[in-house]
């Protein structure tokens, strides 16, 4: 019994002391995950999630410059028939050509008649200004 005493004599003081530094240890177990990261680490984790946070601003960014350049073409989206108007147009290019060829020829005959009207004239004048 003496024995038991004893031992209850020396843990007394340890008891004490538990309860003395109850609150300061229920406030670091609280704030116990704070301290698993090194500050460095928790900075790295900042820096992670500011760039991830930047470039997903810089898509929706993109995403908004799209969108403003396709405003004024935004009529277009009413187009249903736009496949075959295209088409029509391709098949007016064959026809414009073909009626172009003979007005460049007609073209180039009349400059060259300019040319050889040209010529005399100056021969004329010179002949009229020799008499």
């Amino acid at each position: 019994m003496k024995r038991l005493e004893d031992t209850l004599a020396t843990l007394a003081p340890a008891a004490l002391e538990l309860t003395r530094v109850r609150d300061a240890r229920q406030t670091l177990t609280a704030l116990l995950d704070a301290l698993r990261f090194a500050p460095e680490a928790a900075e790295d984790a900042d820096n992670g999630r500011q760039a991830e946070l930047e470039r997903e601003r810089d898509h929706w960014f993109r995403i908004r410059e799209s969108i403003r350049e396709l405003e004024p073409v935004r009529h277009a989206l009413s187009f249903s028939d736009a496949e075959e108007a295209l088409a029509g147009q391709n098949a007016l290019l064959p026809a414009l050509e073909a009626e172009l060829a003979p007005l460049d020829a007609a073209l180039k005959t009349g400059q060259e008649a300019l040319a050889q009207a040209e010529a005399s004239w100056e021969e004329l004048t010179t002949a009229a200004q020799r008499a």
